[in-house]
Formats: C-alpha cells, structure tokens, sequence
C-alpha cells in the first residue's frame, strides 16, 4: 500500500503479562506505529488441557487462533501479528508502509527469528535493501505477516496440535501454502529481559525437580547416615 496507512498489526498479550505491553507500546511509539491489543488465552487457567502439550503451548496456539478470526473479520488483506516480547527493527515501518515487496502469491512472510533457525530455497527476491527467500523450515512465532485468505485457510484446518504450533505451520506442515522468510529479520524476541510465557514454563518445571531432587537426595544421605 505505497503511499497509504500502514500495515495493521495485532499484539497477542496475557493481561497479567503489563511490562510486556508496555515495552510493545514503546516500542511503537517511537517508531511511530500503532499496536492493536489481543487479550491472550492464559493456558494454565485451562483444565483440563485441550491438546497434549504446555499449557503455555495452548494458550499461544488459542490466541492466534482467536487473532486469525479477527483477521478474517476485517477487511485488511494483509496483517502483521506479533508476540508481546518482540523487539522492533527501526526498518519495520518502511516495511509496513509500502507492502509492495511482498510477493503476490505469499500466504505468509516470517519477519522474525534468528537467521540460523531457518532452512530456505531457491533465489532471493529483493526486498528494501534485505532479501525475501522462499522458507522451508522455520521457528517462532514473534513476528510474521498474515493474509486474510490465510488465516482463513488456518482457522479452517488447525483445529488441533499436539505439539508447539510454530513446528506445524512452520516446518513443513502446511506445503500448500507459499511461506517466505526475510534476511535479516525485522522482529527478534527479547530473550534479555522478557523470556517467552513458554520458556518461563519449562524453566519453573526445570527447577521444580532440581528442588525435589535435591530434597530426595538430602533425605537420602540423612537415612544413609
């Protein structure tokens, strides 16, 4: 859209998550864009779990899910989705501002990430001053931009996961759709200061059993004594 508004772009953010936000909001302001909110699914309040993974897995997967439905609800043909710990490039709003460089027959451009998670093909196709690449194998969900026929397609036939929902959409599940990565990215995470609700998960589980562990193995040593 050369010349129009920018891209609109929806957060996914808990409620309880604030300083995320917040830092999202910053971010925004001084890049001079505007984040609409979505209220995410809070995964450890679900019981019991619908599909057999994290809790926080569930929660992300729902609340895209419920971002892909307002997506279609709208009339933008193209939306950027992000996560609530996204760190913003300075080049994004370019980005947003003039769309041409995506490709027409894109469902889905992956602007995040680290550039070592991803397995592309083929040439690159210029895209202001980066390189657009056809992707095959992709991780992360912190930033990508979404067609409305997409997430139709999305809403439509992910119904159920039994593992992160990234691995499915990203990493060859979905062949049909003609998914494409941007070098270098425009979104990373802030792995410093904001870890991601599933990251926190797996480190509160991980130190859960380093305590029971340690507490087995100091009544071990007591009844040996």
């Amino acid at each position: 859209m050369p010349g129009g508004r920018a891209l609109r772009i929806i957060c996914v953010n808990l409620d309880r998550s604030t300083e995320r936000w917040a830092s999202i909001q910053r971010q925004a302001s001084q890049l001079g864009l505007v984040v609409e909110r979505f209220s995410a699914v809070d995964g450890s309040k679900l019981n019991p779990l619908p599909f057999p993974i994290a809790a926080g897995a569930v929660g992300c997967f729902l609340s895209h899910r419920g971002i892909w439905e307002r997506i279609i609800q709208g009339s933008d043909e193209y939306v950027l989705v992000l996560e609530d710990d996204a760190l913003l490039s300075s080049d994004l709003p370019a980005f947003l501002q003039d769309t041409s460089w995506i490709l027409g027959d894109a469902d889905l451009v992956h602007i995040g990430g680290s550039d070592s998670r991803c397995s592309i093909e083929g040439f690159p196709r210029p895209a202001k001053g980066r390189k657009l690449f056809r992707s095959i194998k992709c991780t992360g969900t912190e930033g990508y931009i979404i067609t409305k026929r997409c997430a139709a397609a999305l809403l439509r036939d992910m119904v159920y996961v039994d593992k992160e929902f990234d691995q499915v959409l990203f990493n060859g599940g979905r062949n049909d759709l003609k998914i494409y990565k941007i070098f270098p990215a425009l979104i990373t995470q802030d792995r410093k200061n904001l870890s991601g609700t599933i990251e926190r998960e797996i480190k509160s589980k991980l130190s859960n059993v380093k305590r029971i562990n340690r507490e087995l193995g100091s009544g071990l040593i007591r009844a040996t004594m």
